[in-house]
């Protein structure tokens, strides 16, 4: 599974100087084009687990604009793995601590 970002043209142009100066003040010792969306949110995302590796994919939105979708898979040992286990089941029992209380 590769990574993948899909970039909307219209949008993009429509949004593009404003970024482009962002990036200009953020990396301004750097001389190439370097677009910046400060404002861009991740929004409809789903998370999956395929071939052993969580994928994360969603829109990315500046403002009103959906600019672009992204996925992105996180291949991980089974350490982290373990570790988000053990940190949901924690997050499990203190709900299960507050509904028994409310019996």
């Amino acid at each position: 599974m590769e990574m993948s970002l899909e970039i909307y043209k219209e949008e993009f142009e429509k949004n593009k100087d404003k970024a482009l100066k962002e990036g200009k003040e953020i990396f301004s010792n750097d001389e190439s084009e370097i677009y910046s969306f400060s404002e861009a949110m991740f929004e409809d995302i789903e998370i999956r687990v395929d071939d052993g590796a969580i994928v994360v994919s969603g829109s990315i939105k500046s403002g009103d604009d959906s600019i672009g979708y992204i996925t992105l898979p996180i291949k991980m040992n089974s350490d982290v793995g373990i570790e988000i286990l053990q940190e949901y089941i924690k997050t499990l029992n203190k709900v299960k601590t507050i509904l028994e209380a409310t019996k």
